[in-house]
């Protein structure tokens, strides 16, 4: 209800067996997040608020957090309505940069990436279109900030392929939204996710490991994880 703090609202939640202990928690970048402890099960909560400029739609990210705990490769949902999710809370470690250069968990990437893809598309799902997200950025960023000549970023935007989107993707496949638990691997935080093309997901993941500069050329870890995963195709270079 309008004017109740998110702790309020997450305490009223018609799912939890007793009284909800909800404590404040630092894990995340955006959002209000929680941890919630009812009875001795403990889960994670956000609390998230609508913001279509970053083509953020939370009835789409509920729908996709609960795709994936489907899938297993997600954790399992607990409630998804009204911009709140409850999570179950898995023990383990966010990965980082470093877990990039480690061969085994590279397999676990592509292995996890592999099974995302293959869940069959979901007609309620928008398609996420990574050069109309691009072309947002690219109009609010200075030159300074480019990685690249402006002019260069957007001709090469332009000539990224078009076509069917066929699968799931993440969207946001950032170090720290890969949770490993036990040994498994598990995809959080699925707000820019939607339907679209696996290449969308295999490049973030190569840039955000950082794997397709020097250290790919001298140890061949971009390679490596488009044959690991089984790809034959790639975008185009940026």
């Amino acid at each position: 209800r309008q004017g109740m703090s998110d702790v309020v609202r997450l305490k009223e939640l018609p799912i939890w067996r007793g009284t909800a202990e909800v404590e404040p928690s630092s894990l995340g970048r955006t959002n209000s997040n929680f941890i919630i402890d009812d009875g001795g099960s403990k889960y994670f909560a956000r609390v998230g608020r609508e913001l279509p400029h970053h083509f953020i739609d939370r009835i789409t990210e509920a729908r996709c957090c609960l795709i994936a705990a489907q899938a297993g490769i997600g954790p399992k949902t607990l409630y998804a309505e009204g911009g709140i999710l409850v999570m179950a809370l898995l023990e383990g470690r966010s990965l980082v940069l470093a877990d990039g250069t480690d061969g085994a968990m590279l397999a676990k990437i592509a292995n996890l990436l592999r099974r995302l893809h293959a869940i069959p598309v979901d007609p309620e799902i928008p398609q996420l279109s990574p050069v109309q997200l691009s072309l947002r950025y690219l109009s609010l960023l200075d030159d300074s900030a480019l990685p690249a000549a402006r002019q260069r970023i957007a001709s090469r935007l332009a000539n990224l392929r078009s076509g069917e989107p066929r699968c799931v993707v993440h969207g946001d496949l950032i170090p720290e939204n890969f949770l490993l638990s036990n040994s498994e691997l598990y995809l959080v935080d699925w707000e820019y996710a939607g339907i679209g093309f696996p290449e969308i997901d295999l490049a973030l993941t190569i840039a955000n490991f950082e794997l397709s500069d020097e250290l790919a050329e001298l140890v061949g870890i971009g390679e490596n994880l488009l044959r690991i995963y089984g790809h034959d195709g790639f975008l185009p270079a940026l």
